[in-house]
């Protein structure tokens, strides 16, 4: 999927919680492994700021990417 700008990052694994998913990617910008949260309300997953350029970052600037939503049983 191309989301124009934004890198996409590759879903590794989601684990469920009582209250939220929690959704470890491979970062398109470091390499590294991230954790986001993903909460049961919503359908997708989207855009995420990456961990490690900092958290002021707005969603849809440098240093934030598309997660896509992977199938969940």
């Amino acid at each position: 999927m191309s989301t124009g700008v934004l890198p996409v990052a590759e879903v590794l694994s989601v684990t469920p919680t009582k209250t939220t998913r929690l959704v470890v990617i491979r970062c398109p910008i470091c390499g590294r492994q991230h954790c986001h949260g993903w909460p049961y309300s919503l359908g997708s997953i989207g855009t995420r700021v990456a961990h490690c350029v900092g958290r002021n970052v707005p969603p849809g600037s440098p240093g934030s990417y598309y997660v896509p939503t992977p199938e969940v049983s």
